[in-house]
């Protein structure tokens, strides 16, 4: 059976997400969901385990926890979870159709942002080099981030007359998909692989509005259309 990893890092767990849980377990999948020791009870045919169990050595995520930065948070982990433990990673918006772990590192396919990957849904195997190369990128940037200040007193807007060094602050750029897609990228042309080698052709993910009972699948199109407004804030 596939291990698929998940996070929780938020206070209160909200009940909406178990059908998540619950359709990935009768999907074959071995569900972990990692959590920072805020949760006591796991749903039903789930593991729960605290991600200070895996991450014991990790300065930036400790950092990015300290200051409330879940997505940041869930991109350093999605990745160091499948560099060292190998299976898949999910978000807990995600549904599964025809997902399947691979022996190499999957992304899914661009959506409405061309300059981002959609990194909700990814696979690979432990000390694959491509989510080494992720993480590696990461810490680089997030390492210029706390040369800069970090959450410091005037963040965001302590660099708002170099655009440069502002966007790259941002968590989209700084450990999310437009980083990844960057990274992805140039891995595929050292390798002289055709990009499309590293993408995941198809995933059912729901609408992330807030009627959680309204979802629909497997059309990047579509999703493309319904999480636009989520993603031009990246932008």
């Amino acid at each position: 059976m596939n291990d698929l990893h998940m996070c929780w890092f938020v206070d209160a767990w909200r009940d909406t997400r178990n059908r998540y849980l619950q359709a990935w377990s009768e999907a074959g999948w071995h569900v972990v969901l990692w959590h920072a020791g805020q949760l006591t009870a796991a749903p039903e045919n789930v593991e729960m385990v605290d991600v200070r169990e895996l991450l014991h050595d990790a300065p930036h995520f400790d950092y990015e926890l300290a200051h409330a930065s879940h997505a940041a948070c869930a991109d350093l982990f999605r990745f160091e979870v499948l560099r060292r433990l190998g299976g898949g990673y999910s978000d807990l918006d995600v549904l599964p159709n025809e997902a399947r772990a691979e022996s190499e590192a999957r992304f899914g396919a661009p959506q409405c942002n061309p300059a981002a990957l959609e990194i909700r849904f990814l696979t690979a195997s432990s000390d694959d080099p491509l989510i080494s190369a992720v993480i590696e990128a990461q810490h680089a940037r997030e390492e210029h981030f706390l040369a800069g200040g970090g959450y410091g007193p005037h963040y965001p807007f302590a660099r708002r007359n170099d655009r440069s060094s502002r966007v790259k602050d941002r968590i989209p750029q700084r450990t999310g998909p437009a980083l990844v897609k960057k990274v992805v990228q140039a891995y595929a042309d050292a390798q002289h692989t055709p990009f499309a080698h590293y993408l995941i052709p198809n995933a059912t993910i729901d609408s992330t509005t807030e009627n959680h009972e309204e979802h629909f699948s497997a059309s990047f199109p579509k999703i493309r259309r319904a999480v636009a407004a989520k993603y031009r804030s990246y932008l």
